[in-house]
């Protein structure tokens, strides 16, 4: 009778516990509705559907089975260096989802993980996890928008802790530094919590959660089932990403990301006040993963045949992205796919806004909407051409009272108005930042016949004429305060050949000089090209320099770029603008640093069985002539590893041909079928290279993974194409005035506002005497 009583309190003690822990279980299940984003990771890098936009930024990421499971998990390559050397940045892995994915005023952020790699919970090393970056930033810009960032960091007191960066100001560059860290990470604002890790096992799975409330200003951290919390003063802003497994920089800095596996990654709309189990368990059943779907758009007008119906189709699809991606009358520099979040380069991990267009680099926007209009030349839908428009009148909007452009611009995209600009006191010359604004609106002119645009263009020539230094050459950017070009290190009436500053304003004063016969404008193309001759290295490095101060000494600009002869960003340039101006003028001075130059180059190829891996360093010591690279200001040996031929073979035997002119295509049905046929090739090639998911052609971008330019030239070759087939059908009118252009003019954008047997017609005797009186009269 009495044992029975004893075990009561027993039973009922394990009944309690049995209930309890029932209900903590249904209490900490994740219902979908409670979710902003979930990603298993079982088989993709992409979230489930339902959430704003499912698709991540993914590089140097891939999908794992997992130990007798049938599921998958992200494995990160990590930040760390290899055996071969340095971990490059487009060799550093990451996971970027979009902002609009995180709820901005309260939530969870949870992510289940193991160390897998080199790196571990007690290596007393830092490791950064998570991070949220707030909005209105993006790219290399100071972020012209408050916001706080939370950063989940594993650190190298073998703690879990919770950063906390602060941003307003200016006092933060987008990717984290200050002025005060120079290259690297800045530290943190504030470390509200930490939790003791260094005794967690290196490959059991933990789950690791971070939380947030801007209405109480509180903050949570947790690792498993240890929930801490603290307070903290929030911005306002929301999100603009969620970066996964890497540091906001992956540039230059020390910082290093994630090196192990992680089983999901989920999004809360609770906190832990709410639900003390948030984020701890995955759905019972989950939405499907996410798939980029792709719609081919069909030919219209070469449809009868497979191959020039395929042709028109690719053009036509590739041109559907470019017009998605097109934001706020303008594009940025690259679109990650299929998540179309837009980024700076490889080296950079977090996007840009939505609002933000850029006006620099290759990709610039006046040259992608250039590029547009050779496709609506080849097919004639309105829709291309109201797009280029789109970005004219932005132009005209931006335009500054001397006529100058910027870097970049934020837009409101209601009223597509300029909201920002970025460093106002500046007009660049590198990039294309005034020359394809130039060309662009020459282009909508002879379009649209809108004089606004033909007026807009001359201001811009006049401009770049009055920037023009004394020693014929252009600088990184002319100084609107002080009236004077400048280097990038502020050196005064600095001669720049880097990204095509000196060699595009050329091309614009010959292009002046045709339209308008002004000996000014010759005058100057001539002093350029005669800047071009004085800079030439001939020591035991041969070449040209990227900088130069006033008196032609080689001079450094970017931590990365040495004084140095260079094989890199916007040297090839300068062979062809001699090569060009000697068949101009038959001026032997301009042949004659060429002739070095090719000897020079082919002396130091560096070959190798492997052909692709053949070719040149970008940087060479001038007084030793061996290879050299520079990294946060210090010069070190080439890495052999950097070794591109990067289209300099092509150009020696550009050289070569130099006294020999290509002869002039005369556009008809025999040459043009015959053009065509030659091609074939080509756009085979072009046509075969197509990413099949993204209906564009993608490049690997590193930590961002596969991203497309819609700036990409490309276009070009495949419009020419569709253009001749058009015109051998009877489509379009052999006097059409592109008719004149080779496969390799269409890819020139100066040739789209004149031809080259205009452009490029000899000059006289008097036309060169002329020019030259006027540069005595106007030294």
């Amino acid at each position: 009778m009495t044992q029975p009583m004893r075990r009561r309190p027993t039973i009922t003690i394990c009944l309690l516990i049995l209930h309890c822990c029932i209900f903590e279980k249904l209490s900490w299940s994740q219902s979908l509705t409670d979710l902003s984003l979930i990603c298993p990771f079982d088989s993709s890098l992409h979230a489930c559907e339902g959430a704003v936009n499912p698709f991540s930024a993914s590089g140097n990421v891939k999908i794992v089975p997992l130990e007798g499971d049938q599921r998958g998990a992200a494995q990160f390559a990590g930040h760390d260096d290899t055996p071969q050397g340095e971990r490059r940045a487009i060799e550093k892995s990451a996971v970027i989802f979009d902002g609009r994915n995180v709820p901005p005023e309260r939530g969870t952020a949870s992510l289940r993980i193991r160390w897998s790699g080199k790196r571990q919970w007690s290596d007393g090393q830092r490791t950064w996890l998570a991070v949220l970056v707030p909005n209105g930033t993006g790219g290399t810009e100071i972020p012209s928008e408050e916001g706080t960032s939370l950063a989940l960091v594993k650190d190298a007191d073998n703690s879990l802790a919770l950063f906390v960066y602060q941003f307003f100001d200016g006092r933060l560059w987008t990717d984290f530094r200050s002025e005060q860290s120079g290259y690297e990470v800045a530290e943190p604002d504030a470390v509200p919590l930490r939790i003791p890790v260094a005794k967690l096992r290196a490959n059991e799975w933990e789950i690791l959660r971070f939380s947030w409330d801007r209405e109480s200003n509180k903050v949570w951290l947790c690792v498993n089932d240890d929930v801490r919390q603290a307070d903290v003063r929030f911005r306002k802003g929301a999100w603009s990403c969620l970066l996964v497994g890497t540091p906001p920089n992956v540039g230059y800095a020390a910082a290093r990301g994630f090196d192990g596996q992680m089983d999901h990654l989920l999004i809360d709309y609770r906190t832990p006040d709410q639900s003390q189990g948030v984020g701890l368990h995955l759905p019972a059943s989950l939405p499907p993963v996410a798939a980029p779907a792709l719609q081919l758009e069909p030919a219209v007008h070469l449809k009868d045949d497979p191959w020039e119906a395929r042709l028109e189709s690719t053009l036509r699809t590739h041109l559907r992205r470019v017009l998605e991606s097109q934001k706020c009358g303008g594009w940025a520099y690259s679109s990650a796919f299929p998540s179309m979040m837009r980024f700076l380069s490889s080296s950079t991990v977090i996007p840009y806004t939505d609002d933000m267009v850029a006006l620099s680099k290759d990709q610039n926007s006046a040259g992608a909407a250039v590029r547009l209009l050779g496709a609506y030349e080849a097919l004639g839908d309105r829709k291309y051409l109201d797009a280029a428009e789109q970005t004219g009148r932005l132009l005209l909007a931006v335009q500054q009272p001397q006529g100058n452009w910027v870097y970049w611009v934020r837009v409101d995209p209601k009223e597509l108005k300029p909201i920002s600009l970025y460093s106002p006191d500046l007009a660049p010359f590198e990039d294309h930042v005034q020359s394809h604004p130039v060309l662009l609106l020459y282009r909508l002119h002879t379009l649209t016949s809108k004089a606004e645009y033909a007026d807009a263009a001359e201001r811009g020539v006049n401009f770049i004429l009055k920037g023009q230094n004394p020693n014929g050459s252009w600088s990184h950017h002319y100084d609107l305060k002080e009236g004077c070009g400048k280097a990038a290190r502020g050196y005064k009436h600095a001669g720049e050949i880097n990204d095509y500053a000196t060699t595009d304003q050329m091309q614009v004063m010959l292009l002046a000089y045709r339209r308008t016969r002004d000996a000014k404008y010759l005058a100057s193309y001539l002093r350029a090209a005669d800047w071009l001759v004085a800079a030439f290295i001939d020591k035991k490095a041969k070449g040209w320099a990227q900088q130069y101060d006033e008196n032609n000494v080689p001079i450094v600009a970017r931590h990365f770029e040495p004084a140095a002869v260079s094989l890199s960003e916007g040297i090839s340039a300068v062979p062809r603008a001699l090569i060009q101006t000697y068949r101009l003028t038959g001026e032997e001075k301009y042949r004659e640093p060429l002739l070095k130059w090719k000897a020079w180059m082919l002396d130091n190829r560096i070959e190798s069985p492997d052909e692709k891996s053949a070719g040149w360093h970008d940087y060479y010591d001038v007084e030793t002539g061996r290879g050299i690279r520079m990294a946060k200001e210090k010069v070190l040996p080439a890495d052999p590893r950097d070794v591109r031929e990067g289209g300099y073979t092509s150009l020696l035997r550009e050289v070569d041909r130099m006294e020999n002119p290509p002869t002039a295509y005369t556009p008809g049905e025999v040459s043009g079928r015959a053009a065509l046929t030659a091609q074939r090739n080509y756009m085979d090639f072009f046509m075969n290279d197509i990413n099949p998911q993204a209906g564009t052609w993608t490049f690997d971008h590193g930590p961002t993974g596969a991203s497309f330019a819609p700036q990409t030239v490309r276009v070009l070759f495949v419009s020419w194409a569709v253009f001749l087939a058009r015109q051998l059908r009877g489509q379009i009118a052999w006097d059409h005035p592109m008719s004149g252009l080779t496969m390799w003019d269409w890819v020139d954008i100066f040739t789209h506002v004149m031809p080259p047997s205009e452009l490029l017609k000899p000059f006289t005797a008097e036309e060169m005497r002329a020019a030259r009186e006027f540069s005595a009269k106007n030294p």
